[in-house]
């Protein structure tokens, strides 16, 4: 979605004022805090809406792409697993990081 031209020009002068916050905001009729907002960015787009990117709390991709092999190539229980990893991840990190991954369950054959 293109955004208007004037709201650019506004967002240009509010990073450029040299006045004060309080006469910014007066001046512009918007609230302080986007006064503060609008001078700390060094652009005047708007940023995307939704969802951020889901990021891990392991240390890298590299980790956690160790921890799905791990799981895919022993088929012990979730609980035996962390256990001998027992140290280097925590047990919440441990089962977001299968569930990220569609691993945290694993139905047993039945024929």
């Amino acid at each position: 979605m293109k955004m208007p031209e004037q709201q650019k020009v506004t967002r240009r002068e509010i990073r450029n004022s040299q006045e004060s916050i309080a006469k910014s905001a007066a001046r512009f009729n918007v609230n302080p805090k986007t006064i503060i907002k609008w001078r700390k960015r060094e652009y005047t787009k708007n940023l995307p809406m939704g969802m951020c990117l889901r990021r891990s709390n392991l240390a890298c991709k590299v980790d956690e792409e160790a921890i799905v092999t791990f799981r895919k190539m022993t088929e012990l229980p979730l609980d035996d697993e962390l256990y001998s990893l027992k140290g280097t991840i925590l047990a919440s990190s441990f089962r977001r990081c299968l569930q990220r991954h569609s691993c945290s369950v694993y139905l047993k054959n039945t024929a």
